[in-house]
């Protein structure tokens, strides 16, 4: 993906992504914490973080990769909300326990340098 800014009268683009490939972005008002992004990603605990673009009266933009649903064949990425609304029940209750293995393994991995996760 090539990060791109191109004013125009009907359009201004922050990213211009040069394949099929889907992306999250995210629009941000507030501090966002990119080390700490990049540490969970280098520990496969987070999506690849790509880069940053803010237009004069815009949040700012971040552009990372998108994360891949799960499926009965490979593991994958939902949200805890997600988990919670669409999961009720023994499915729920029994990787409640997993969830709490990986959320411990974040600590860990960010204690280690002495950071800490805006979300926890």
């Amino acid at each position: 993906m090539s990060i791109l800014i191109q004013r125009g009268i009907l359009h201004s683009f922050l990213f211009l992504a040069s394949s099929n490939t889907l992306y999250l972005v995210k629009l941000i008002t507030s501090e966002y914490g990119i080390i700490v992004q990049q540490k969970l990603t280098a520990n496969d605990l987070a999506p690849q973080f790509y880069g940053s673009k803010r237009l004069e009266g815009a949040p700012t933009a971040y552009a990372m990769e998108y994360p891949t649903p799960p499926s009965p064949q490979t593991g994958g990425c939902v949200t805890l909300y997600k988990f919670g609304v669409d999961l009720r029940g023994p499915s729920a209750r029994r990787d409640k326990d997993a969830i709490w293995r990986a959320l411990d393994r974040v600590l860990t991995v960010l204690e280690s340098d002495r950071l800490v996760h805006g979300d926890l």
